[in-house]
């Protein structure tokens, strides 16, 4: 393992694996996130949502709010504007944090603080292992990994050298997406079958 850094031991590498995982924000079992106890939606944007939003987006945006959500964006742009045309399109309006800091738990302990709901009660959708699963995750949320440019390329590689998380890419027979309280469905020798 290349390091150097305590970042890199085994307590630590743990809050670096998502609850759930999937290729993209639709594949999330969201009833599930519900039945859990989930009653806030925290998204990234950028690689994230799909889009600029996709109509998708807006569709399954619109379906989570009558699910009874309350949905915020978590952002690391730097433009607020982007970010609250994002909201706007996704009828969400001012729910919304840009500038974000993550993998800081400033955002994360603000969303709680914001809406008085405990970290048991937010899950916080992204695509970056560090800054979405890591933060958000370092702050007790529930934390959903999508498909995207998948930052903490380093941590990444330590996961996998333990064991203890298996990148996306590889083509697999054995299905690697996960949903809440699942378990990764890897087999090590379907790894090198393909």
């Amino acid at each position: 393992m290349a390091t150097g850094t305590n970042l890199m031991n085994e307590d630590r590498l743990k809050v670096y694996i998502p609850d759930v995982y999937q290729y993209d924000i639709m594949g999330i079992d969201y009833k599930l996130l519900k039945a859990k106890g989930i009653k806030l939606l925290s998204f990234d944007i950028d690689d994230t949502i799909p889009g600029a939003p996709s109509k998708e987006a807006i569709i399954l945006f619109a379906e989570l709010k009558r699910m009874g959500f309350v949905i915020e964006l978590t952002s690391n742009n730097h433009s607020e504007h982007h970010v609250k045309k994002f909201a706007k399109k996704l009828g969400i309006a001012e729910n919304y944090t840009y500038k974000a800091h993550k993998p800081s738990p400033m955002p994360f302990e603000a969303l709680k603080e914001k809406y008085g709901y405990t970290e048991n009660e937010i899950a916080h959708i992204g695509n970056s292992i560090m800054n979405d699963v890591g933060g958000a995750k370092a702050s007790g949320f529930i934390t959903c990994l999508v498909r995207g440019n998948v930052h903490g390329r380093k941590i990444v590689k330590a996961l996998e050298e333990r064991g203890l998380w298996h990148k996306h890419h590889v083509r697999v027979k054995a299905d690697q997406y996960y949903q809440l309280g699942e378990i990764q469905k890897y087999n090590p020798i379907d790894y090198f079958k393909n």
